[in-house]
This record gives structure tokens, C-alpha cells and sequence, in this order.
């Protein structure tokens, strides 16, 4: 039986740009390392994605003001200590 794992939206933004905190610096990203080295079959990432000229008229901009994860900026690439476990597709 094959496994997947999927690793939900380790972002820049979420770990140390504009929603980051300590908490996902010093122990989620570790944690998150330590199950990609031992992990063997797939890994799935996901990507919270925004456009900076809709952000604000979204839900989400309009419940969550702090602008994050938008597309082509350093928040929203994938950390970089996970970067040699993803690979964008291209989709």
C-alpha cells in the first residue's frame, strides 16, 4: 500500500512573513522536515493562493485583512527547507 502525505500550505507567509509566529518556525516546520525524511511515497502540497489586485474584495480579504500568500511574492513560495520535497507542476 502506497502512502500519501499531504503538507497544507507551508508557506513563507505562514511561518515567518505576515501570519508567521514562532510557534510555526520553531516547531511545526521541524516537525513538518522530520516526516518528509520519513515519509517514502508521495507528498502532496498545497498552496494558499491570492491575487493582489482581488485580495481585498474576497472573503477572505474582507474577513482577514492582512494581505498573504500572494502570487509572485517571497510569502507565498513554499519554505525554503521543504523546497527540496516540492516541485511546482506547473498546473
Amino acid at each position: 500500500m502506497r502512502k500519501i502525505l499531504v503538507v497544507v500550505d507551508m508557506q513563507n507567509d505562514f511561518i515567518d512573513g505576515s501570519l508567521g509566529s514562532e510557534y510555526a518556525k520553531n516547531v511545526v516546520l521541524p516537525n513538518i522536515e522530520k516526516k518528509l525524511i520519513q515519509h517514502g511515497d508521495y507528498v502532496i502540497f498545497t498552496m494558499d493562493t491570492h491575487f493582489e489586485e482581488t485580495y481585498e474584495y474576497n472573503l477572505e480579504g474582507q474577513k482577514l485583512p492582512v494581505k498573504h500568500c500572494l502570487v509572485g511574492t517571497e510569502g507565498y513560495e513554499i519554505a525554503q527547507s521543504l523546497k527540496n520535497w516540492y516541485s511546482s507542476t506547473g498546473w
